[in-house]
């Protein structure tokens, strides 16, 4: 079923942009966390909790519980199967311009500062 499928996306997508920042701002950034915490931050994220698995194989130490998932998230992700919660965490950073100063001064002198 096609809607099924695009409903684990959206959740695997969610825990990937939301969950991601908020485990490594409430714990600190770790390769892994327990399964308490990303269950905490998932309710705390307030995203579906329907397809927790993924989130757990996801953020917590890899197991043969949540092998399937693993390997389906890093085929998502088009990464490695042996990756951590740290190559996930990175991978949900912005990329980017985030604003400020321009530090080239000859830009700035130029009038082309970004503004």
């Amino acid at each position: 079923m096609w809607f099924k499928e695009r409903r684990k996306r959206k959740a695997i997508h969610n825990y990937f942009t939301k969950v991601s920042p908020l485990l490594a701002s409430r714990y600190g950034l770790s390769e892994y966390y327990s399964e308490g915490q990303v269950k905490t931050t998932v309710g705390v994220a307030k995203v579906s909790k329907r397809f927790i698995d993924y989130a757990l194989a996801m953020y917590t130490q890899p197991s043969e519980r949540f092998s399937e998932q693993r390997v389906e998230v890093a085929t998502l992700f088009d990464i490695s199967p042996e990756y951590t919660a740290v190559t996930l965490i990175k991978l949900a950073l912005p990329v980017g311009w985030k604003g400020g100063v321009h530090t080239n001064w000859i830009a700035n002198k130029n009038g082309k500062s970004g503004f």
